[in-house]
């Protein structure tokens, strides 16, 4: 019989935190996490700036990972360069070596918004996004994808690399239950944030619940996404708790505790950390 711990610990597993890197912030936000109970945090990359401050963050904090990456909406006309130095990470030693690949992936969200060709954006983004599925490959690490209206695109790129989905996850799941039973049917899996306390997410909890407690993680996103009641202020790893404490009492219906040691338990066998 499984009897979880109340005490475990939980784990960011998709957070930005250059914004309180740059402000001077960081050590009352980790603070703050910790006393939340948040023991770990992975800071996920979106821009090639954010590479060395994580590496260096991540080797200096215990309870901070990271993740190496470029985000689609921060590619440039440098960005295959950039991707030339991402595999010099992987020789760090400790700490210092990414856990991931991350974020990476597609977004089509603002396409009505493109001033340019839409076929060169989504080829350049898909390129680069293949590129780096090519790396996690070599390193035989897991990575994180950032699908934003691509779902489809997305599990369409990851089958043509021959990506082993039992390293894939797709963060902030936004996807619908058949892309989501793509997914999971493939070995892969759905981590969720703070969105999933708001009135209008019924389908995101949905697909939260469809697809288990064998699998779920949980994130913050943050600066962005603050669950209930803080919704539109800035998100920090603390307000982790919130999330899960919802999920646990309005969604699967068990004690915070237990899922708080079932996903931080996901987590690191995911991450490996």
């Amino acid at each position: 019989m499984y009897f979880p711990s109340m005490n475990a610990g939980l784990i960011d597993t998709h957070a930005h935190l250059d914004r309180f890197l740059k402000n001077g912030e960081i050590s009352g936000v980790l603070s703050a996490a910790r006393g939340a109970g948040v023991e770990k945090i992975i800071t996920q990359s979106a821009s090639f700036d954010d590479w060395a401050k994580y590496r260096d963050l991540a080797a200096s904090e215990q309870n901070v990972y990271w993740a190496v990456g470029l985000h689609p909406e921060d590619i440039t006309e440098y960005s295959s360069l950039q991707l030339e130095a991402l595999g010099s990470f992987f020789a760090e030693d400790g700490r210092a070596r990414p856990v991931a690949i991350g974020e990476i992936g597609l977004d089509f969200f603002r396409r009505s918004s493109w001033t340019e060709d839409a076929a060169k954006v989504i080829s350049r983004q898909t390129e680069i996004f293949e590129r780096q599925l090519y790396f996690a490959k070599q390193f035989g690490c897991p990575v994180v994808v950032h699908a934003r209206s691509a779902n489809r695109e997305c599990l369409d790129a990851l089958r043509r690399v021959g990506m082993d989905f039992s390293k894939v996850v797709f963060h902030c799941f936004s996807g619908n239950l058949s892309e989501l039973d793509e997914l999971v049917s493939g070995g892969g899996r759905a981590s969720f944030t703070g969105i999933i306390t708001y009135k209008s997410a019924s389908e995101m909890r949905g697909c939260m619940l469809a697809q288990g407690l064998d699998r779920v993680m949980f994130e913050t996103d943050c600066p962005y996404l603050s669950p209930e009641p803080l919704r539109g202020s800035v998100n920090t790893p603390a307000n982790l708790r919130l999330t899960v404490e919802y999920a646990a009492r309005e969604v699967f219906k068990i004690p915070f505790g237990e899922l708080a040691e079932i996903s931080s338990a996901n987590a690191e066998e995911f991450f490996g950390i």
